[in-house]
């Protein structure tokens, strides 16, 4: 979900049905890094990641991630 916002924020929500611990960590570090380099993507956005599949590709993520923010 992405909002607009006079704030930066980012959430980010993991069920556990997407695997085990080290699986869901693992996401959220990536996440994680995908926002502290491109903070002008998230600029005045409330932005929330509901994660559905794990996917530890982070080229693919950044992608995915900036496609959904940048648009």
């Amino acid at each position: 979900f992405v909002l607009p916002s006079q704030q930066n924020k980012v959430g980010i929500l993991i069920p556990k049905r997407i695997g085990n611990a080290v699986k869901r960590n693992r996401m959220k570090r990536l996440l994680r890094e995908i926002y502290r380099t491109n903070p002008d993507w998230f600029r005045n956005k409330k932005v929330v990641f509901f994660i559905k599949r794990f996917n530890d590709n982070y080229s693919m993520l950044r992608e995915e991630i900036a496609h959904l923010v940048t648009s």
